[in-house]
């Protein structure tokens, strides 16, 4: 695993990753505090295909410009950890998409409702592990609807 984390690496660092190490396959950009969608696109647009684990965190100028990038361009990803404010159902819905192969996946993002619980549970077949905290907009439907799918249970709502 190749680690970037708690520097100011920026968006031609990260640009200068993708572009030269195209075989990359494990990354955590953790509390860099220089990265923007710039940076992180040109990650998935050079070494995308190749990328298997990424993690972002406290990068507050991420956005759904990066994650539609990691959606369509990281279709081989299997563990991804997000932690922001600023993330919300749409990105994570382009993430579901684009990245069927997903195995783990975290999330501390508190824009978060039922709607990307939903997309995680239709489009990530193969997921094991799936951590969320940070929301107050999850309600039980989504969590009853994650334990029936992934576990095969068929739960009686006592109300």
């Amino acid at each position: 695993m190749y680690v970037i984390r708690g520097c100011y690496v920026g968006d031609y660092g990260l640009a200068a990753v993708g572009k030269y190490f195209t075989r990359f396959e494990d990354l955590n950009t953790r509390f860099c505090e220089g990265l923007t969608d710039v940076g992180l696109v040109w990650l998935a647009l050079g070494c995308g295909r190749t990328l298997k684990s990424l993690e972002v965190a406290a990068s507050a100028k991420i956005t759904d410009v990066s994650l539609e990038a990691v959606g369509s361009y990281c279709r081989s990803l299997e563990t991804l950890s997000l932690e922001s404010e600023f993330i919300c159902n749409k990105d994570l819905l382009a993430v579901a998409k684009g990245c069927p192969l997903l195995i783990s996946l975290e999330l501390l993002c508190s824009k978060m409702t039922d709607e990307a619980l939903q997309a995680i549970t239709n489009f990530c077949p193969v997921l094991q592990f799936l951590s969320f905290c940070g929301s107050n907009y999850f309600t039980h439907k989504s969590v009853f609807l994650f334990l029936e799918i992934f576990f095969n249970w068929v739960l009686h709502y006592p109300f």
